[in-house]
């Protein structure tokens, strides 16, 4: 039971140094293999964890050209193209008038 806590203590040691989500799934998939592979009574899991593992490799190989590229976006980093909420509030778009006003437009 204790050995599960490896791949999970694995992700969160590497997601605190390189704050991506992408390349702390693939130690916590990667180190889940090993770790069932190390311990003897645990091998047999390893017919879960192998294909597991591929499995979250082949989802995030974008991420990973990304992140070899120093492109993959960090926990915490703003996304291109989003607007700071300040600018959202000040614009006169984001202003809507209600029925009441137009009212007072009538009389």
């Amino acid at each position: 039971m204790i050995w599960s806590l490896v791949p999970v203590g694995l992700f969160l040691l590497t997601l605190a140094i390189t704050r991506m989500v992408s390349a702390a799934s693939l130690v916590a998939a990667w180190s889940g293999l090993v770790t069932t592979l190390a311990v003897p009574h645990l091998r047999w899991l390893a017919l879960v964890t192998a294909p597991l593992a591929i499995i979250v490799t082949w989802t995030h190989r974008e991420n990973i050209q990304r992140i070899m590229a120093g492109t993959e976006r960090k926990v915490g980093s703003k996304a291109k193209g989003t607007r700071q909420k300040a600018d959202d509030d000040e614009s006169p778009e984001s202003k809507v008038q209600g029925p009441a006003s137009e009212e007072k437009d009538d009389e």
